[in-house]
């Protein structure tokens, strides 16, 4: 809102209704409206008053009701139900916990999860398991970062192994992948960081990497970063002006078209609101 000392008569503005004035159109766009304020005092204006008279409506119109708005849990649950329709209410909670406590959107922690397993439990590749691929080494920080923070151990099992691991269902399961994702955000991004999808995919595809846009490279001087490209070289889709096609590297731009790719290709959610989300999401 302007401050009263810049509002002159007959100013024109251009003025961004706060999103609590209105009823967020499904693409998450702002509204925004243009108009001509009429004569007011320069000095102590009331601009709510001024704005109400300039579009010739009533409060309530201005604003309805918030329950108007579209729930993000039945959002969320829309979304990852075209996938797999079984998942429980459940499941969906705790991809929405496990994104609060993230700093991200849930969409891409669903995302993310659907491209790792699938959404199944049992899914096993090389050394990796279950619904988050954890191995022995991730399962292992899951359990110790409980040791800092007690108020993450519900669900934990401090003897858990691998073995017993893949046997749990997706609900005992999310526990352990939320808090492997912590304990690597915490150490590599930082605890209070607001990250997008590809900040969260690089946790979980090279944590010691997930500050840099380069992650992997097919000519980096390091054999293990090259070796790291070769094995997800299937991830080098785009090159840095987003044409689609392979460039020797994988990016933060990749991670994010992967995870974009799902949200519109299995979600189905329309490829102009992805596109939005992620735009607002690296602003913000």
């Amino acid at each position: 809102m302007p401050d009263d000392n810049d509002i002159k008569i007959n100013q024109k503005v251009n003025y961004t209704l706060p999103q609590e004035h209105y009823v967020a159109p499904q693409d998450n766009t702002k509204v925004v409206i243009n108009f001509k304020l009429p004569p007011v005092k320069q000095k102590n204006a009331d601009f709510n008053k001024a704005l109400q008279k300039a579009l010739n409506i009533k409060q309530e119109q201005l604003k309805p009701l918030k329950e108007n708005k579209p729930d993000t849990s039945d959002q969320l649950a829309t979304a990852v139900r075209k996938a797999v329709p079984e998942v429980s209410d459940k499941f969906i909670s705790q991809i929405e916990d496990m994104a609060k406590k993230l700093k991200c959107d849930p969409l891409d922690v669903a995302a993310l999860l659907f491209k790792e397993s699938r959404f199944d439990p049992s899914q096993s590749h090389g050394s990796f398991r279950g619904i988050g691929q954890m191995n022995r080494n991730s399962l292992k920080a899951a359990i110790k970062y409980i040791e800092k923070h007690p108020q993450e151990a519900e669900g934990i099992d401090p003897d858990m192994t691998i073995e017993e691991f893949v046997k749990l269902s997706r609900e005992e399961q999310m526990p352990y992948v939320k808090n492997y994702t912590l304990a690597m955000k915490n150490t590599y991004l930082g605890k209070d960081t607001k990250i997008t999808g590809a900040d969260l995919y690089a946790l979980f595809y090279t944590p010691a990497y997930a500050k840099k846009d380069t992650l992997t490279s097919a000519d980096s001087p390091s054999a293990d970063v090259r070796k790291m490209y070769r094995n997800n070289r299937w991830l080098d889709k785009v090159d840095d002006n987003n044409n689609y096609r392979k460039d020797g590297k994988i990016t933060k731009r990749d991670l994010q078209f992967t995870l974009d790719s799902i949200k519109t290709e299995v979600f189905k959610i329309p490829e102009h609101i992805v596109k939005s989300k992620v735009h607002i999401d690296q602003k913000g």
